[in-house]
């Protein structure tokens, strides 16, 4: 199966998180103490590691788009019916994405040299300074009165080249370098603005090291991370976002072992979860969509907010993103739902766990979901694998938390739970 540690120190609210993962990890703590912080960090690792091959491409995509822009806006400079429209230009950088950056250089070569031919063809000499003053500016290409059409379009044509050529070997070279210092700059396409670079962050896989100094691994037995916080993903769902990509794609069948789990999901729920896309007739927009057994169907975002708790694990399921090399984060799974759904969604995460070996995480601020992950994962015999950490600050001065590992016990997670009680008592009626 596996086992991970993983490791921020001295970061935000953070002073030292030394966390196992194996099976499932709960992590506990008051507001502010750092539990989202940790869930990021491990997404953005285990994504970043995984899909640097990816984000390396998508870099070097984005900077290759300015040169097609700039074809296309040369192009403008020919007759109307020669020049390269919007339409085109998509289909350029559609092909240029999917046949990759070096299997499509000989193409885009190909494509300045015709634009270049087409302009000596049909630049008259009339036109040509006025033509030549806005191709500087457009190629950023030094222009004198001294230069000829065919010593111009050789500058601009060594520049277009170079630096297509350039940006190709930049991410050839990453792509076997390995080192932190990109890795970095690609989980940035990922990360929060303003998280920053842990400065003591580590991961080990089966006490192999995963980052040094010198590079960094992907793991081998995980392969994708899902993550997201209960609290914000109901209130608001980017459709750009990677989340809002796995419940739009199908990747995989469902497993033949998480049938059950599913059926058990719709049996909670009553109904169906499904993704209406632009070509179905029966949507009033894209997006999820919740089918009652009664016959009821509406927007997902129209439903209880509960009932979408369980209907993005449904539908991570059904598009088959939940295998056994997946890490599921999930804070706050309880947000939202009633005490007997706590008690249904611990059971769901515990099965999960059991039939395939997924990983997962959550943080949670509720006694009902603790104590059911313990219960229910010592009832099914995963108890082993299931790791508890609560946030403690060491002296109350101290503004950082210190994540203790209390293995398989939550008494004293119960401990902090309980203040509320004392409190209550305090602030209400005093016998």
């Amino acid at each position: 199966m596996g086992k991970y540690i993983f490791k921020l120190s001295n970061y935000h609210a953070i002073k030292e998180a030394e966390i196992i993962l194996e099976g499932i990890t709960v992590l506990s703590g008051e507001n502010g103490s750092g539990k989202s912080t940790i869930s990021r960090w491990l997404y953005y690792l285990i994504r970043g590691t995984n899909d640097y091959e990816y984000f390396v491409d998508r870099e070097a995509f984005n900077e290759i788009k300015p040169l097609v822009e700039s074809i296309r806006r040369a192009s403008m400079l020919l007759d109307y019916d020669s020049a390269i429209r919007g339409t085109q230009t998509r289909q350029m950088l559609n092909e240029l994405w999917d046949k990759g950056i070096e299997a499509y250089q000989e193409k885009f070569d190909s494509i300045v040299e015709s634009l270049f031919d087409s302009i000596v063809e049909e630049l008259s000499d009339r036109k040509l300074p006025m033509a030549l003053r806005r191709l500087s500016t457009i190629f950023q290409v030094d222009y004198s009165r001294n230069d000829s059409l065919d010593s111009f379009l050789g500058k601009a044509s060594n520049k277009l080249h170079g630096n297509y050529y350039e940006i190709m070997i930049n991410a050839v070279e990453r792509k076997k370098r390995r080192d932190i210092n990109s890795l970095v700059s690609v989980i940035s396409n990922i990360a929060s603005i303003g998280d920053g670079w842990p400065n003591d962050i580590s991961l080990k896989e089966d006490s192999v090291s995963l980052l040094n100094k010198r590079g960094f691994q992907e793991p081998v037995m995980l392969n994708r991370a899902i993550y997201y916080g209960t609290q914000r993903t109901i209130n608001s769902i980017e459709y750009t976002s990677e989340f809002d990509r796995l419940l739009r794609r199908p990747f995989l069948e469902t497993p033949n072992q998480l049938r059950v789990i599913r059926m058990r999901i719709q049996s909670i729920i009553d109904g169906t979860i499904s993704y209406e896309d632009e070509n179905s007739l029966l949507m009033d927009e894209p997006g999820l969509y919740y089918s009652r057994n009664d016959g009821l169907r509406i927007p997902l975002k129209q439903a209880a907010t509960g009932i979408t708790s369980f209907a993005y694990l449904l539908q991570l399921l059904n598009n088959g993103y939940l295998q056994k090399d997946t890490l599921l984060i999930i804070d706050e799974p309880e947000a939202h739902l009633h005490p007997q759904w706590i008690v249904e969604y611990a059971k769901l995460l515990v099965l999960l766990n059991k039939k395939i070996g997924i990983k997962i995480l959550i943080s949670s601020h509720n006694p009902d979901m603790v104590s059911a992950i313990q219960s229910i994962s010592r009832k099914e015999g995963i108890i082993d694998t299931v790791h508890f950490y609560v946030a403690q600050k060491r002296i109350e001065e101290d503004s950082r938390y210190t994540y203790k590992d209390l293995g398989t016990e939550i008494g004293e997670i119960f401990e902090s739970f309980n203040i509320a009680l004392s409190r209550i008592q305090m602030y209400g009626e005093q016998n």
